[in-house]
């Protein structure tokens, strides 16, 4: 009677998870009978397996398939999802219930017998085991459900081939607790599923950094249009800001002819001191050939301000620059990042960019307290900021990709940075 009610938990669990894994089910009530006949499938095949083997071994590979059958009938997500999702319940199940095994039996009898353990603690250790089971797919089931539905079908595919290599994995591990007369082949067969997973993970992490570097040319290109669209109301206001104060230049002019006004200096010193307010806060924004440069420099001249920086660019870009938008942002972004936090006393910032010839320059320079390069024109480093590395590494990593040229130098305070880009 035991082995009938863990069969039938264990196969209403299986059904259960399936069923709210699935993100897009049908609205129509026949997924209840479907769902109600995977479950007598799921419960009268491993009801049958049970008559003759302690383990289901290899024909778990059918319940993968009919699982996969049950969830394309109730669910109109992708292929490739149904495919990930199917391999999670038996995954866990396998793998909770090889680790706890074997943990227990070499605790209890300092070898690996699951023969022994099911004879002597069967029904303890399969209550503890489905409790596990329950609280881990309750977890799974909301940390899958908040998954992005932006992952794309190749890694959900990756996913779930990762998932079958560990179920299969499992199962050889289970020979050895059976000892089973096979477990040299199957042993055989999991050194090749470790292979195969490391491949796998590989392959996972490269597709990753793929979707990762796709994703941070999109939001650059992004956040570059969102920015092109600010400077163009920004100019606007500007020129607005910019006839006002024509505007009220006139009167100042037509004042200062005043003899009263002459003769009240401290009148004129306020009017003049209203003027230099006003023109500080016209700042045209800078435009350029290039959004991106536009969008870096901006952003970063506007920081350096509310920092009190004194931040000079001087421009002279007749020619299109032939690197990618995300690229020439990362380049510049760094460059002045690195200006910005490591700034002198004397708190200034020259960017210069030009066409010389068919090359393309970029020099940027900031006062500095004390010198930051050794003999060899390295950086020399503390070991206090770790992020100054990453910037520079990041900047030479892209001047290389597009054969550049770049040179650092610190003398008379000021450290500066040449670049040479074809």
């Amino acid at each position: 009677m035991f082995e009938y009610t863990i069969n039938t938990f264990e196969s209403l669990l299986v059904t259960v998870v399936l069923y709210n894994l699935c993100r897009r089910k049908r609205t129509e009530r026949i997924k209840y009978f479907i769902a109600f006949c995977f479950f007598l499938f799921q419960f009268s095949f491993i009801t049958g397996i049970n008559h003759f083997s302690m383990t289901e071994s290899v024909f778990e590979f059918i319940e993968l398939l009919v699982s996969f059958t049950y969830v394309s009938l109730i669910s109109t997500d992708s292929v490739a999802y149904k495919f990930f999702i199917c391999a999670i319940p038996y995954n866990v199940i396998g793998i909770e219930n090889t680790i706890q095994n074997t943990t227990v039996s070499y605790i209890l009898f300092h070898k690996i017998d699951y023969y022994l353990l099911a004879e002597r603690y069967r029904i303890i250790n399969v209550l503890i085991s489905q409790l596990i089971h329950v609280v881990l797919f309750y977890f799974i089931i909301r940390i899958v459900n908040r998954i992005e539905l932006t992952i794309k079908d190749r890694d959900y595919y990756l996913l779930g081939f990762i998932f079958y290599i560990c179920n299969f994995m499992t199962i050889c591990f289970e020979t050895l607790g059976y000892h089973f007369e096979n477990q040299d082949l199957f042993m055989l067969l999991g050194i090749y599923s470790i292979v195969m997973f490391i491949i796998l993970i590989v392959y996972l992490f490269v597709s990753i950094y793929r979707h990762s570097t796709t994703e941070t040319k999109q939001q650059i290109e992004l956040d570059i249009l969102r920015s092109q669209q600010a400077s163009s109301r920004k100019l606007l206001d500007a020129q607005s800001d910019l006839y006002q104060l024509r505007h009220d230049m006139k009167h100042f002019i037509q004042a200062l002819k005043n003899p009263d006004i002459i003769q009240s200096p401290n009148t004129i010193n306020n009017m003049i001191s209203q003027y230099e307010e006003l023109v500080k806060n016209v700042p045209v924004p800078i435009t350029t050939l290039s959004p991106a440069i536009n969008h870096v420099l901006n952003i970063k001249r506007e920081e350096a301000i509310r920092k009190g920086i004194d931040f000079a660019v001087s421009l002279n870009i007749t020619h299109d620059i032939d690197m990618e938008d995300s690229d020439l942002y990362l380049l510049i972004s760094n460059l002045l990042d690195n200006a910005v936090e490591h700034i002198g006393m004397l708190k200034h910032i020259r960017v210069e960019m030009s066409d010389v010839g068919k090359m393309f320059r970029i020099k940027i320079s900031n006062s500095i307290d004390h010198p930051v390069l050794d003999e060899k024109g390295n950086f020399i480093s503390t070991g206090k900021d770790p992020e100054h590395g990453y910037g520079i590494k990041t900047v030479e990593d892209i001047i290389s990709r597009y054969n550049g040229y770049i040179a650092y130098n610190d003398e008379n305070g000021e450290l500066m940075v040449s670049i040479m880009i074809n």
